[in-house]
């Protein structure tokens, strides 16, 4: 499955050319490439216009440090914060 991310920022629609291939395994959830998280956060991040620690807010983390971590690939990017983006972005788009 081939999917073009479209993120929602009050009433600006910004569409982020980043294309990125998913496997999906028997229970549905996606599998991505370690790349392709870190892509995924940071310009969804940035789309967003927030800054680390806006995201680390947004996604229930007590520091920065930690999106920064997950940005250069430091610490592994869980699954639950790519579903947390995912649904962030459905509710936007929903607006």
């Amino acid at each position: 499955i081939v999917t073009k991310l479209l993120l929602l920022r009050t009433t600006h629609l910004i569409q982020i050319g980043l294309t990125i291939t998913m496997n999906t395994t028997q229970c549905g959830i996606f599998k991505m490439t370690k790349e392709e998280k870190i892509a995924l956060i940071k310009d969804w991040r940035k789309a967003n216009g927030y800054t680390q620690e806006d995201a680390a807010e947004e996604l229930g983390y007590a520091s920065r440090v930690t999106i920064g971590y997950f940005e250069i690939g430091q610490r592994p990017i869980p699954e639950y914060v790519i579903k947390s983006i995912t649904q962030l972005n459905k509710g936007a788009n929903n607006e």
